[in-house]
């Protein structure tokens, strides 16, 4: 945290944020509700005050800034995967690679193979590039 986070003014404007949206942002779009304790920039600010005092903020619980937040602003996007089993943000690596996945099907032996998210319908596909797996 820079020194802008230290000031009266951002605990003020962090406690209007958590007043406003006392819910996690990442949790209720999970169908989850759990209360909102850390008030965070959507864009990172990178110590600029502009983007400081006037960029959007967000109510996040600290297990998603802690994770999910930090995760996704130092990889460049995040990990969620979604009920479809396909990572959620469009910024992920399996979208840039047009569809590399592999899988252990079939006695285990790792197989490469490109195909579109909607034909990987069946169950022991993974992400190729971040090794996570793509359905529950």
């Amino acid at each position: 945290m820079g020194a802008l986070h230290h000031t009266a003014r951002w605990r003020r404007r962090a406690q209007h944020q958590l007043c406003v949206e006392p819910l996690c942002r990442a949790c209720l779009a999970e169908g989850k509700t759990v209360p909102a304790r850390v008030a965070d920039h959507v864009e990172p600010h990178h110590n600029d005050p502009m983007k400081f005092w006037r960029g959007a903020l967000q109510s996040l619980c600290t297990h998603c800034h802690e994770s999910r937040k930090k995760y996704a602003e130092a990889r460049g996007f995040d990990n969620t995967i979604g009920i479809d089993g396909w990572p959620t943000d469009v910024r992920h690596p399996v979208f840039q690679a047009r569809g590399v996945m592999m899988s252990t099907r079939g006695g285990g032996r790792k197989t490469d193979f490109r195909c579109p998210p909607e034909t990987t319908a069946a169950a022991g596909w993974f992400c190729y590039i971040c090794k996570k797996s793509l359905f529950f």
